[in-house]
């Protein structure tokens, strides 16, 4: 039965592709070895740790051209070395397959849980003790 008091998994567009932390370096906009995209145009450095909220995993093709238009901010655009999966964010509930925030019962990819190779838009830093 949906949680009601969580965010749908569609709503944060949770995604699971397996072999991924959801890097710059892993998506489809992506250009020129990763230190630009698609999205922000050609003059707007990127990092291949950083990531966004538009991310979409790299699948052969050919590159995409530079649409521009767009700031980091309005895509989201952060970096965090670590990667951005489920499993590095400060909402996942680890022993139980589980997030704070995102309904795990809700449809989309992983029905009934939340892995941590997963990822969503609510992705927050997982803190640390030190």
């Amino acid at each position: 039965m949906p949680d009601e008091s969580k965010i749908r998994k569609d709503v944060v567009l949770y995604i699971h592709r397996r072999n991924t932390l959801y890097r710059c370096r892993d998506c489809r906009l992506a250009k020129a070895q990763s230190t630009r995209c698609a999205l922000l145009g050609a003059e707007t450095p990127i990092k291949p740790i950083g990531t966004c909220g538009l991310w979409v995993q790299k699948k052969g093709g050919s590159e995409l051209p530079f649409i521009g238009g767009y700031t980091k901010e309005e895509i989201g655009y952060i970096e965090e070395p670590a990667g951005y999966s489920c499993g590095h964010c400060d909402e996942f509930i680890p022993d139980q397959e589980d997030c704070k925030k995102v309904d795990k019962d809700s449809p989309g990819d992983d029905p009934g849980k939340i892995v941590s190779e997963a990822c969503c838009n609510r992705w927050e830093k997982l803190k640390t003790n030190s």
